[in-house]
């Protein structure tokens, strides 16, 4: 998966945005990881639409995998859905949780994802 390295706020992070390889299994999970560790910058940003629908449906495990891996490696991610459709049903629910804390967040626009990896 390809990526773009931004910086606010003298922080940088990964923005994932490229739509022809899309996140779709745990091998692409541990990719974005992987980008994690050669740029040294632990803060990401990913858009709903690098991410395949296997990761809204729960049960396929897809977005349990790569979120226990971005909270064993303390990686800050923060998912923007230009679809606000997909957050629906038990997606929502873990949304709504994960909202909380302060490893992967969910927003509905890029400026407030940006403010919160950056501040």
């Amino acid at each position: 998966m390809t990526y773009n390295i931004m910086e606010e706020n003298n922080k940088k992070y990964l923005k994932f945005n490229n739509k022809e390889r899309i996140l779709s299994n745990e091998k692409d999970g541990l990719e974005v990881i992987n980008g994690c560790f050669e740029t040294n910058i632990k803060n990401i940003m990913l858009y709903d639409d690098v991410i395949s629908s296997d990761f809204y449906d729960l049960k396929t495990g897809l977005a349990g995998f790569v979120l226990q891996k971005f909270t064993n490696y303390n990686i800050k991610a923060a998912l923007v859905l230009k679809d606000e459709g997909k957050l629906t049903g038990r997606f929502k629910e873990m949304a709504d949780e994960s909202n909380k804390g302060n490893i992967f967040r969910v927003f509905l626009n890029e400026e407030d994802a940006k403010k919160w990896l950056t501040n």
